[in-house]
Formats: C-alpha cells, sequence, structure tokens
C-alpha cells in the first residue's frame, strides 16, 4: 500500500508542477489564488484517481500537504470538495478511499446551450433583445445588481416549437466589448472564451419554483400560471471577477434532475 501511495502522490506533484509552469504571479490575483487552490488541487487528486482500486485508501492528509507545500486545511478543503462529489469517502480511524462509481454524474458548469447539445437534444435560439445598458437605474430587474455598462440579452431556447426556456443576461462591457455586434444562437460561454479570453470558471446559482407571469408566458407560449423552475446564475472568471449575471425561467416537464445523497 506505501508503495502505491507513493506512485500516487508521484502523479500528483507532476501534475500540479505542470499546472505552475509558467504561471504569472499577479499581486492583485495572490487572495484569489489562494481561495481556488483547494479547487485546482482537488481536480488534480479527482484526476489520478483512476489509477487506485475501488475501496483503496489514498495517501494521508500530511503526506499529500508536504509533496503539494500547501497547509493541511487547505488539503482538507480539496478533500471536502472530493468527498461532496462522491468521489471519495472517509472512515473514521481507517483513512479515506476511492469511492465506488455512481450512476449520476458531477454536474459540471455548462451553458444551457452546451447541456442541450450534451444530452442530444437539438434546439433553436430565438434572440429578442440585445442591447448596451449605460446605467444600472435602466435594469427593470430586482434580480440584477448592475454597477457599470453591461449588454442585456434575452433569447428563448425551442425544442420543435416547445419552448425550453426563456433567459435573460447580463454581461459586463467591459469583459466583451462589442458583444451585441456577435452572433448569439449558441453558447454565450464559447463565445466570451474564444472570442474575448473571458473563460467561465464558476458559478453560483439560486434555484427556485414560481408561477409564469403573463409578460414571460408569451415569450415561452405557455398558459399565465404554468408551474416552471427559475435559475438565477452569477458566472466569474478565474480571477474571480462576475462576468455573466443570469436568469432563465423554465416550464416545469422540460428539465428534470437527477442526484445521490450522502451523509
Amino acid at each position: 500500500m506505501l508503495v502505491s501511495s507513493r506512485s500516487f502522490l508521484r502523479l500528483l506533484w507532476n501534475r500540479y508542477l505542470l499546472l505552475k509552469k509558467g504561471e504569472k504571479k499577479e499581486v492583485g490575483a495572490l487572495a484569489k489564488e489562494e481561495f481556488l487552490k483547494p479547487v485546482r488541487i482537488s481536480e488534480l487528486i479527482r484526476a489520478d484517481l483512476s489509477e487506485l482500486a475501488i475501496h483503496e485508501v489514498i495517501p494521508t492528509e500530511r503526506q499529500m500537504a508536504e509533496h503539494f507545500g500547501v497547509s493541511r486545511v487547505t488539503i482538507q478543503k480539496a478533500l471536502k470538495i472530493l468527498e461532496r462529489s462522491g468521489f471519495i469517502y472517509r472512515r473514521q480511524g481507517s483513512g479515506t478511499f476511492v469511492a465506488p462509481p455512481r450512476d449520476t454524474h458531477h454536474h459540471s458548469l455548462r451553458s444551457f446551450s452546451e447541456e442541450l447539445t450534451l444530452k442530444g437534444i437539438e434546439y433553436k435560439t430565438t434572440v429578442l433583445d440585445v442591447r448596451l445598458i449605460e446605467s444600472s437605474e435602466l435594469i427593470d430587474a430586482t434580480w440584477a445588481r448592475i454597477s457599470e455598462p453591461s449588454y442585456r440579452i434575452e433569447r428563448v431556447r425551442t425544442n420543435k416549437k416547445v419552448a425550453l426556456s426563456w433567459e435573460v443576461s447580463y454581461v459586463k462591457a467591459r469583459f466583451a466589448p462589442g458583444l451585441d455586434k456577435k452572433p448569439l444562437s449558441g453558447s454565450l460561454y464559447k463565445l466570451l472564451s474564444e472570442n474575448y479570453g473571458q473563460v467561465v470558471e464558476s458559478a453560483d446559482e439560486e434555484i427556485s419554483s414560481l408561477l409564469v407571469e403573463d409578460e414571460i408566458s408569451t415569450k415561452l407560449s405557455v398558459l399565465a400560471g404554468t408551474p416552471a423552475i427559475e435559475i438565477q446564475r452569477r458566472a466569474f472568471n478565474k480571477r474571480g471577477d462576475c462576468l455573466e449575471i443570469a436568469r432563465a425561467i423554465r416550464p416545469s416537464g422540460r428539465e428534470f434532475l437527477k442526484y445521490s445523497v450522502r451523509r
């Protein structure tokens, strides 16, 4: 087992060195880099879990902390991320082990169009409105707190004339100048990445239920009062800058959720 642990740690260390190679140390980004460190280390560990057998013990927190040159607190946070995602499990007094694969998949950060493509669902995007909002006073949405010029993009996704989603996104203009001149019928995240070098690395989401109001029901071609899921999202780049604030309303019956829970 010791040989396996050392081999596993060597794989992790080589990946970590590759990740750090050529990385710029910007003074203003040090705090954000420190904040993201557990996330990045958890990704490195997850990538190499396949080298170990299911239910095999992984190296200790102390061993990994020494190899990465970080604190045990950082390693504990990284392992907590993996545990919540179901890649590892802990047994008090025995250690941390590789978890068996689940029927459900870890939820990755994707745009809605990327999710539809992944599921093999054909869709059409209709752009209802795109314009530059110069002042926060012109925003008629209590959920969107905008403090600088931003593009407002309103779209509807349909599948064989059945509405899948109504969406409004606010994207800060300084990150994507001229966005209103770009084709917006595909993945917004892909467009931001390929045209502006702005990669969405993380997001905060709030999901709730509601009854579709009159104005939006017309755009979705459903009856007012139809049950729906509302998703509010704030998307961030690697530096922690908020790139997008978005709201989507998806009529019930167009979506399903599948997940696992663990005590």
